[in-house]
């Protein structure tokens, strides 16, 4: 068994961003705009994740702290203005949003020009005609390990438990593309333990603590654990997938901390810089 060490390969990413875009970033210092809503303490922990490593590389940030009675009204003028406002080369909703929000309805104000995580309909779309420009940073940060890891997709059986718009969709079509065949499950599924036993590559995302046993997954499969959770009883951070039973079964896996999660933030400062090229410099 292998660990996928996504906190080794997402350092890789920092360092190569900082050397080779370096200059780049002087030509273009455009600003990550963060949004995010409420006193959520994991939310602030992500946020401020994000903020770090985005200065890492030299990338301005500014962030949006929004209290959880903002009106819908408020945020989207402020999406507006930074719509509009031409040093602002990205623009980052923090998501989960306080359920009075309709998540669509915010992510579908988002300039797709500016959309850096990848959420808007438009890009999303484009990700299944193999655009990967503005595909979200968590599936394209699972696509990245794996290739780190020299693991071909193509001609696998790929099984992805969850369909978000964040992971789950956007992932199935970036695996069509690369020639796997893929079946997603979710929570309307009756049993999803057939599909997970003959997968190749089993990707799990759906946030419930150690979901995937060691009786669901086949011998020799590759494992990506992208959910993250409190275990009920340890009370210790845990993945959807019991680690300690399925890691022996599994030719790789991915460690909860330390996998998908440092991907998503390296992927995400990473296309911040892409699409800041595409965009150009501000004007003054």
């Amino acid at each position: 068994m292998i660990l996928l060490d996504g906190k080794a390969i997402a350092k890789k990413i920092v360092t190569r961003i900082k050397a080779t875009n370096s200059e780049s970033i002087v030509k273009t210092p455009h600003t990550l705009a963060i949004l995010w809503i409420g006193n959520d303490y994991a939310t602030k922990k992500y946020v401020g994740i994000k903020k770090r490593v985005a200065k890492e590389v030299g990338l301005n940030v500014k962030i949006f702290h929004f209290s959880d009675s903002t009106s819908k009204h408020a945020l989207l003028n402020k999406l507006r203005e930074l719509n509009r406002e031409d040093a602002i080369g990205g623009i980052l909703l923090q998501l989960p949003l306080p359920k009075t929000f309709n998540k669509f309805d915010i992510i579908n104000a988002i300039d797709p020009h500016k959309d850096v995580d990848g959420l808007h309909p438009y890009n999303l779309g484009k990700v299944f005609n193999g655009d990967e420009t503005y595909a979200p940073a968590t599936p394209k940060g699972i696509i990245k390990l794996l290739e780190a890891y020299g693991i071909d997709v193509a001609r696998k059986n790929c099984v992805i438990v969850g369909t978000s718009n964040i992971i789950g969709i956007p992932l199935t079509g970036m695996l069509l593309t690369r020639k796997a065949s893929v079946t997603a499950l979710n929570i309307n599924t009756p049993d999803i333990s057939p599909y997970t036993k003959n997968a190749d590559i089993l990707i799990s995302a759906t946030g419930v603590p150690k979901l995937i046993g060691a009786d669901m997954v086949k011998e020799g499969a590759v494992v990506v654990d992208c959910g993250i959770a409190k275990d009920p009883v340890s009370k210790k951070l845990c993945g959807d997938v019991d680690f300690e039973k399925v890691a022996p079964k599994c030719s790789y896996i991915t460690p909860v901390p330390g996998g998908v999660g440092p991907m998503t933030v390296a992927t995400l400062i990473q296309s911040t810089v892409e699409i800041s090229a595409l965009i150009g410099a501000p004007k003054h």
